[in-house]
């Protein structure tokens, strides 16, 4: 039991004061996709094209030489090559680092491409026509979309090693087994109404966003189930992005959700970010990244509570257990603004509220039980615990 409730503890931990969401000096238009690339960060944007940070996000440049649309929704890089995907003009190349970028679309009969993967060396791109398959760095393409219905939108591609799985608009996902060169449906158990918007592979789990939350397969794709305690209902996932067995969700209403166990429950990690929308997710070191429709938007792995916290905040709950009310004190901190969460033990929001040095919470009406208190200071976070009777 103890160590189950160190698990949960970590899972609601929030950010330090100095680790919660930030924006960085890219506050602008929406970034819909986000790729790492050594020590750099590229963002896919709407309407201003390319751009990228070697800094960790401080300082952006525009790398749009030669790109004859702005309108860029995905970007893989593999050998050097680094290939942009366009809404209406096809694909982008890019040999020198993103400095200057030549059109790609020899083979490519379909010129909207919504997402990019690598697999076995190969390049796949969708299109709201099906796959397209390149296996010289985007020198030439080739349709595979045999098994695919017609004119279907990929709107999410990914690969485990062996298959590649395609999310579609209307056709839930579809699988792979041959580099693309024929496709099954795997829908059992998944609710694809209005789409997959995102797929991501970790290990034996696969996790498919979609405009009902979020669904998990163990089988590779054989069956699904909705893992979504915790996140509102008809929540829109529009992102993933995996840090070992964390599993962090983008929402295009309700911004950022993080599981620690499979998604067996996720948790809202918001603390800082102003904008709901998010439209993809990177990690890269200790750093997560989110694009949202007003630009980029940064924080720690830490700061989310992924690693452990050592804080020595003198922070004390009394009394525990309690009946009707607790009392909250931040000692010798003596900070003049803090702010409080009160978890139930399956990491449900009971209560939120700013305070000085002492306030103190009805907890009357409470279920008995152990619930989590997450305390927020200038000098750091604390988490503890206590027992409603």
């Amino acid at each position: 039991m103890k160590k189950l409730f160190i698990i949960f503890m970590l899972a609601i931990t929030g950010f330090s004061v100095n680790a919660q969401w930030q924006q960085t000096s890219f506050n602008s238009t929406y970034v819909y996709d986000l790729t790492i690339g050594g020590d750099s960060i590229w963002a896919c944007t709407y309407g201003k094209g390319v751009y990228v940070s070697e800094n960790n996000g401080s300082t952006w440049s525009a790398m749009n030489t030669g790109l004859s649309s702005i309108d860029i929704y995905s970007l893989v890089i593999i050998n050097n090559h680094i290939l942009a995907g366009t809404e209406g003009s096809g694909m982008f190349l890019s040999t020198n680092n993103g400095s200057s970028w030549a059109t790609a679309n020899t083979g490519l009969t379909n010129m909207d491409v919504w997402s990019l993967t690598i697999g076995n060396g190969n390049v796949f791109a969708g299109t709201s026509n099906g796959v397209f398959l390149s296996s010289d760095f985007g020198g030439s393409w080739t349709k595979v979309s045999t098994g695919l219905p017609a004119n279907t939108q990929i709107n999410a591609l990914d690969w485990n090693g062996s298959d590649i799985f395609a999310g579609t608009y209307a056709h839930g996902v579809l699988m792979s087994s041959n580099n693309g060169t024929s496709w099954d449906t795997v829908n059992t158990g998944l609710n694809y109404t209005n789409g997959i918007n995102a797929l991501v592979i970790s290990g034996s789990n696969m996790f498919a966003g979609t405009s009902q939350g979020v669904y998990l397969s163990t089988n590779n794709g054989t069956s699904w189930s909705a893992v979504n305690t915790g996140l509102p209902v008809n929540t829109i996932v529009s992102s993933f992005a995996i840090s070992g067995d964390t599993i962090l969700a983008g929402t295009k209403n309700g911004g950022v959700y993080m599981s620690l166990n499979n998604g067996g429950s996720w948790k809202e990690t918001n603390w800082g970010l102003a904008n709901p929308n998010v439209l993809a997710l990177a990690i890269s070191g200790n750093n997560i990244y989110a694009g949202t429709s007003t630009g980029v938007w940064k924080t720690s792995l830490t700061g989310l509570g992924i690693n452990e916290i050592n804080n020595e905040a003198c922070i004390s709950v009394f009394p525990n257990p309690a009946i009707n009310t607790i009392t909250i004190n931040t000692g010798d901190l003596k900070s003049t603004v803090n702010d409080l969460r009160i978890y139930d033990i399956v990491g449900n929001l009971m209560c939120e509220k700013s305070f000085n040095n002492k306030t103190d919470i009805d907890v009357s009406d409470y279920h008995g039980g152990v619930y989590v208190l997450e305390v927020r200071t200038q000098k750091g976070s604390e988490v503890k615990k206590f027992v409603k009777e």
